[in-house]
This record gives C-alpha cells, structure tokens and sequence, in this order.
C-alpha cells in the first residue's frame, strides 16, 4: 500500500484488512504489486476477496502466465465481491422522466 498517500474521495483498497497482495504481477524481470482495487466506502462493503498465490508455488515457477494460470497477459487476477449498502438518510421519490413528443412518436 503507498504510505502516506492522502485524499478525500472516500476510497479503500479492498485488501486493506487482509493486507496488499504482494505480487499481481509476476515475471522473471519484475514481482510486485500494480494492481488494486479500490471501492467507495459509503456506498460498498467488501464482502469477499480472493487470496494471493502460494509463495512454495510461487518458489517453483518462472513467472505467469503458465500452464496452471493461463492469460493475455503476466498479471494476476484479483477480485472482489461487493454488498451495496442502503442510503443513510431516506431518498426523496423522483418523478418520472417527461420525453419529448417527438419520441413518443416512434414507439
């Protein structure tokens, strides 16, 4: 996670609980973290997130992709299941849209 970074869009990491994968990309030249994923925290909740790769399989290959981890590319999936929360404060009903006449011409 970048350390002292700040800023008041109400955001999170999704593994700011469990901790940062330490590898989302994994090659013979580079292994490190490029990747995340970020969520408002008024609107969601993370329910679920799926862990990082074994460091005793990791010990045993070049880098991704592979045969076990197929992809376009050399980055790991991460991913991330999300609760929508409901509004703190009531929501005002809405009134319908009104279209212009010229629209309801072609329905």
């Amino acid at each position: 996670m970048l350390e002292g970074l700040r800023h008041r869009l109400g955001t999170k990491s999704v593994y700011a609980s469990t901790g940062e994968h330490p590898n989302t990309n994994y090659t013979p030249s580079f292994q490190g973290p490029l990747d995340y994923i970020w969520y408002s925290t008024a609107n969601l909740s993370v329910n679920a997130v799926v862990g990082e790769v074994d460091n005793s399989y990791l010990e045993k290959v070049v880098g991704f992709p592979n045969a076990h981890f197929p992809s376009d590319c050399d980055h790991l999936c991460i991913v991330s299941e999300f609760c929508v929360r409901p509004p703190k404060e009531p929501q005002t009903a809405r009134p319908p849209p009104v279209f212009p006449e010229s629209s309801r011409a072609h329905a």
